[in-house]
């Protein structure tokens, strides 16, 4: 007879449960994900078993049991990642505190073929998870793998990883990334003028460096500046080196970076004068140096960009009053159906106001709270507006001021709600009673994105949605509005700084996000993606908005593009953009303290 019993029938159950208070305690001791949400589902030790881990939820496992890869003491756990559009992968990984320092296990980022893009060593000693989430990671749109992989059993001290649980969540952050590999030409990431890409030192494709290629191809030859930005925390020595070279190999220009080149300055100084064709930059670094893992951006644009051939016109005020009259005049005739009245102190208000007034064939003028200019007045009275549309409540526009603007129109109506997205709906359920196939949407915290999005909606007779666009998803109202609209193509301005990532996704329409490193690159490819062409471009400030509130109306009634410019210069994408369009006519909306004599010359920033 054995001297070891089988557990009795009785003591089973108490056995099970045993084991699932210690699973449980395990689970306890280590700080969860934030979005962790599912547990782990065995057997995941292979692409083809690869448990699904949505964007922006989580899960909780435990590492083991042994023997599902490589040989009977390594477990591997797979999870595999949809993702809707190329991005930066932000993975939070965490674990226990409590193992010491002296062990680690291997984390591998594969793409849809299952071939390796990025590998890291986890250390014990990174179980908060915050040296994984700093690391540049970039997957492409479509499937992609995350691979846990360490040694459970056997004689080693990989043995302590056996029964330990882990927390795992993964986002992305949307962007124009490189993608791996592109360590030769052959291989390289295709790069547009102008446009941003990140990316960073990782594998170790060529030698010890990783070589990460870009190419861009240049209709004619032509001067490029290279601006390349990372982390200024890196210290004093060598960090990264930048070459250029043109279509047979032959190198045009190298620098080595310091630290103290982070910002770009000293890169951006020397210039490349680049022959017609493909040419290429190269980006590396030793992988085992203080930059492994880290982001940087790289742009490349043109500093000879050619002068449109176009007249030049300025509408501008003694004020912002004065200029929106000024655009009004110069726009619309009199006996237009409706003219909208915001505050011009500040934006919220108006940025819906705006693709509405373009919409209903009616110019946007600014007040005070309690008076307008005579200027105004003087505008109102040449309009003749059958009605008039007083945009915000009372604490924007007064009721003094509503009853004299009563006097100049047949009909007067206030449309104002508890905040500036309540007054936004109520502006578009206005406007569009018979719906919009189409729509924009854009952050109502800052002005830059939504008025760009303005002219471009107002142009298709289209309404702009606001959102409140740090919110992690949308607001119920949001959703409701796109429905009751029946709107079948969706377009967000900005990137996910602008409106999350969480807004996009919890949409009940599609949605396409357009969105640039800034204020101008965005402004500039809304434009780019909603006109083919324009005889007439607007040109407002991107620093402030009363100028550009006005001068959205206009263009939106007109079908005309408004670029956010630089006080003093033109981004270069912009000057391009304006011959591109065929345009004879660019208008300046503003003064000379608003933009400069040399905006007004078209000078290339």
């Amino acid at each position: 007879m054995s001297s070891h019993a089988a557990p009795r029938p009785l003591a089973r159950p108490l056995l099970a449960l045993l084991v699932l208070l210690l699973l449980f305690a395990t689970l306890l001791a280590a700080p969860p994900a934030r979005a962790a949400e599912v547990l782990e589902a065995e057997p995941n030790g292979s692409t083809a078993t690869a448990q699904p881990l949505a964007l922006g939820t989580g899960v909780t496992a435990v590492f083991g049991p042994s023997g599902d890869c490589d040989n009977n003491f390594y477990d591997c756990d797979f999870y595999r990642i949809a993702a809707p559009t190329a991005g930066r992968l932000v993975l939070d990984l965490r674990f226990s505190d409590s193992l010491g320092t002296a062990s680690s296990f291997e984390l591998v980022v594969q793409d849809a073929r299952g071939d390796y893009i990025y590998t890291e060593t986890i250390s014990s000693a990174d179980y908060d998870g915050s040296r994984l989430r700093g690391l540049g990671m970039y997957v492409d749109a479509g499937t992609s793998y995350v691979q846990l992989k360490t040694r459970v059993a056997g004689f080693s001290s990989g043995y302590i990883w056996s029964g330990q649980a882990y927390s795992l969540s993964a986002s992305l952050t949307p962007g124009v990334v490189e993608t791996e590999k592109n360590g030769s030409t052959a291989t390289a990431d295709v790069i547009t003028l102008g446009r941003a890409i990140e990316g960073s030192i990782f594998d170790g494709d060529c030698n010890s460096s990783d070589c990460d290629y870009f190419r861009l191809q240049l209709p004619s030859p032509a001067r490029l500046s290279i601006d390349f930005r990372f982390a200024c925390d890196l210290g004093t020595g060598r960090v990264y080196s930048v070459s250029s070279y043109d279509n047979v190999g032959n190198r045009l220009t190298t620098a080595d970076l310091q630290g103290s080149d982070c910002g770009g300055e000293t890169l951006r100084a020397a210039t490349v004068a680049a022959p017609a064709g493909n040419v290429y930059v190269l980006v590396s670094a030793r992988t085992n140096g203080v930059t492994a893992g880290l982001p940087y951006r790289l742009t490349v644009d043109r500093t000879d960009v050619p002068t449109p051939d176009v007249d030049v016109k300025r509408l501008s005020g003694s004020d912002r009053q004065g200029t929106a009259v000024e655009i009004s005049k110069a726009t619309f005739a009199p006996g237009v159906p409706v003219t909208y009245i915001a505050t011009g102190a500040k934006f919220p208000d108006a940025l819906a106001a705006a693709p509405a007034a373009a919409t209903q064939g009616g110019p946007l003028l600014l007040v005070d709270r309690e008076s307008m200019s005579p200027s105004v007045k003087q505008e109102l009275a040449r309009l003749k507006p059958q009605r008039i549309v007083v945009v915000g409540s009372a604490l924007s526009v007064g009721d003094a001021l509503y009853a004299e603007l009563a006097r100049y129109a047949g009909a007067i109506e206030r449309i104002g709600g508890v905040d500036r997205y309540d007054t936004a709906e109520k502006i578009v359920r206005s406007a569009f009673p018979s719906g919009a196939s189409k729509a924009w949407i854009a952050t109502g915290e800052k002005f830059p994105d939504a008025l760009g999005a303005s002219a471009a909606a107002g142009a298709v007779d289209a309404p702009v949605l606001l959102v409140n666009g740090g919110a992690t998803s949308a607001d119920p109202r949001t959703g409701r509005l796109l429905t009751d609209l029946g709107v079948g193509s969706l377009t967000i301005a900005g990137s996910a700084l602008s409106v999350s990532e969480g807004i996009r996704t919890s949409l009940p329409v599609p949605a396409t996000r357009i969105g640039g490193s800034d204020r101008y690159d965005t402004s500039e490819q809304l434009n780019r993606a909603a006109f083919s062409s324009a005889s007439t471009v607007y040109f407002a400030t991107g620093e402030n908005f009363p100028d550009a509130l006005a001068g959205a109306t206009a263009a939106g009634f007109t079908s005309s593009p408004l670029f956010a410019v630089r006080p003093d210069c033109v981004p270069p994408k912009v000057l391009q953009d304006v011959t591109a369009l065929g345009a004879d006519t660019v208008i300046l909306l503003g003064g000379t303290g608003t933009l400069s004599d040399r905006v007004a010359r078209l000078v290339s920033c």
